[in-house]
């Protein structure tokens, strides 16, 4: 199971929002709204076609244009009743209900802008819902594939690219996300794309080559997220948190990278260089790899030394402020980990090894570690 960076990083604000109310005898035709970047939206206007570069709108029965680097987004407003309740639940990220929901409104509208929106919104929640449930992949691929074909440049090319290279990874294909990410990540320049993009896909090209135990290539990759996140704030961005949490996911799982090749002094080495490290979440995630280590090398060697080591550690991340989901889950999971290792060294261990294992499953069953902790407590 993926990481929920991956989710994490789909916190983006969203393009349309539904309007709610109309002002009396308002033409069904007239409903829609462009939302400008400077505050002057275009109001009372219909939306005609959404594409990357340009978007195409009529005012008063004439026909206008707006470049799309102008607007921040949109409304439609005579979108299906669905379409609303589907930006509703994507907004709490209840993502499978939110894809029903956008399903329902792609066959309940007429109007084609607002069903190849509601289209891709479907693949969309779907790709994120198989972040952790890989059985949604098949659904993800057909909405995101059937975007693409309809709209090659639609408003949100991009985001479609990405999403079905994240749900390939999802599902199992990491050798071909890797192929698809390197190719859009060829794209992404020459299309000059919104910065963040070129962001994910590294970062999710970087998880590929980890997952197909190319360590080296994955820590090569995860080392220039920093750059290119560097990149993107000083050009501005509104996705400056999902960047942040993509640049501390990068640098935890460099470390990562050093345990795959089972060179744990060196990994140890460089959580302990890591929780030097002033950037917020950064210390707490470093200290968490360092427990991690030291269980490692503790069962390895049979050495209570280290899993002792590995305790304090944990322990020490598991109170550090602003501390990443992830982070807690994997603290916790190592925990119980270290327990059940020290066994009758100490009083109670298993149980308390279980203790951990719920925690995790259920505090932080969007991580990855809350599935390892579910096999620990079915095993």
């Amino acid at each position: 199971m993926l990481s929920t960076t991956l989710l994490h990083s789909a916190r983006l604000i969203l393009w349309s929002t539904a309007v709610l109310a109309l002002p009396l005898g308002l033409a069904a035709q007239d409903r829609d709204t462009i939302l400008k970047k400077d505050g002057k939206h275009k109001t009372k206007v219909l939306i005609v076609k959404l594409d990357r570069d340009m978007i195409s709108y009529k005012s008063r029965g004439k026909d206008f244009t707006i470049k799309s680097d102008l607007v921040s987004g949109y409304r439609f407003g005579s979108a299906p009743d669905a379409y609303t309740r589907g930006l509703s639940a994507s907004s709490r990220e209840n993502h499978v209900a939110a894809a029903k929901l956008f399903d329902e409104a792609s066959k309940a509208t007429k109007v084609d802008v607002v069903k190849q929106a509601a289209i891709f919104f479907a693949g969309r929640s779907f790709a994120l819902a198989s972040l952790k449930d890989a059985t949604h992949s098949n659904n993800a691929v057909a909405n995101l594939q059937a975007y693409l074909t309809a709209t090659p440049n639609g408003y949100y090319m991009p985001e479609a690219k990405v999403r079905l290279a994240q749900t390939s990874l999802a599902g199992g294909d990491a050798t071909g996300a890797e192929t698809m990410l390197k190719a859009i990540e060829t794209e992404a320049v020459s299309g000059n794309w919104e910065l963040f993009w070129p962001v994910l896909i590294k970062y999710t090209l970087a998880r590929a080559q980890y997952e197909q135990k190319k360590f080296s290539d994955a820590r090569f990759s995860f080392q220039a997220v920093d750059g290119v996140v560097a990149t993107a704030l000083g050009q501005g961005t509104k996705y400056n948190s999902q960047l942040a949490t993509l640049k501390t996911e990068a640098l935890v799982r460099q470390g990562e990278t050093y345990i795959g090749e089972k060179m744990y002094d060196d990994a140890l080495g460089y959580y302990q260089t890591l929780a030097g490290n002033n950037t917020r979440g950064v210390r707490a995630a470093a200290l968490a790899g360092q427990g991690q280590i030291l269980y490692i090398q503790g069962v390895d060697k049979n050495d209570e030394t280290k899993l002792r080591q590995a305790q304090n550690e944990l322990a020490k991340a598991s109170i550090e402020p602003d501390t990443s989901d992830p982070t807690s889950a994997k603290a916790l999971f190592y925990m119980g980990k270290v327990l059940s290792a020290l066994g009758d060294k100490e009083k109670g261990s298993l149980g308390r090894a279980k203790t951990y294992y719920t925690a995790v499953r259920k505090n932080y069953g969007a991580t990855e570690w809350a599935a390892r902790a579910r096999k620990e407590l079915e095993g």
